[in-house]
């Protein structure tokens, strides 16, 4: 096993609890370990070993593989390292700017908030979907969650059903554009969704805009990637009439 304070040099580079980074040497040491192997070597017991493993997994710091009845854990390649440290770094840059957008936000009680780039856009809509109040109305291009993630779109969408949040939704395009889109349309009833698709040269929307009773979010992915969060229920009753007028214009057809 390494020294202790090389372990400690180990854990604060990365930010890591001292049973992970223990673990992390033990399996250094084995090459590849059973957990009862790795308890034993990193001085843990075996009911404590979950949460340091999971942050093991959660950077990329552990794998496992199942041989025969046996279930063996593998560390990564200390040579990847820098690399770990590279994503970490970006991350919090990203988380950065994000902060300084808010804090620097003009109305001091942070009704408006601007978030930059592919994740800023994630973490608004995780803001939106979670704060809002009542049901939802939106205007979304057709490929919108290929350029934010389809993954990420039907967590979205998971925690919206979980919720019991209806959702009234214009999908902007043709239903030959709609791509992950299709899914959804086979399955609106069931995650609690009404959809309507409309001509994107009719109504040439590049954002997307979300509203709750609440809430607005718009945002936009293609050129430069950004989302503004309006926390102000009069905007929101605004935007949702626009959204109203336009619903029940093609819901009559």
């Amino acid at each position: 096993m390494q020294s202790l304070d090389t372990i400690e040099k180990f854990r604060q580079s990365l930010g890591l609890s001292q049973s992970a980074a223990k673990i992390y040497f033990a399996a250094l040491e084995h090459g590849g370990a059973t957990l009862t192997e790795l308890a034993r070597d990193a001085g843990l017991v075996r009911t404590v070993m979950a949460k340091p493993l999971n942050e093991l997994f959660d950077n990329g710091l552990i794998s496992k593989r199942q041989e025969g009845k046996r279930i063996k854990f593998y560390p990564s390649n200390p040579q990847e390292l820098p690399k770990l440290l590279d994503r970490k770094r970006a991350e919090l840059e990203t988380l950065s700017k994000s902060l300084l957008q808010q804090i620097s936000a003009p109305d001091k009680d942070m009704q408006i908030r601007w978030y930059s780039g592919i994740s800023g856009i994630q973490t608004a809509i995780k803001e939106f979907f979670g704060k809002s109040l009542g049901d939802f109305c939106q205007f979304e291009n057709a490929d919108a969650y290929e350029f934010i993630g389809v993954t990420f779109g039907s967590e979205i969408v998971a925690l919206r059903v979980k919720n019991q949040r209806k959702n009234k939704l214009i999908v902007i395009g043709t239903r030959e554009k709609t791509g992950w889109y299709q899914e959804r349309l086979a399955r609106a009833k069931d995650e609690l969704r009404e959809v309507i698709t409309i001509s994107d040269e009719e109504y040439p929307f590049s954002a997307n805009i979300a509203i709750s009773q609440n809430m607005t979010i718009i945002f936009e992915y293609k050129q430069k990637p950004f989302a503004l969060l309006i926390d102000n229920p009069l905007v929101a009753e605004s935007m949702a009439s626009i959204h109203k007028m336009v619903w029940e214009r093609y819901a009559a057809r």
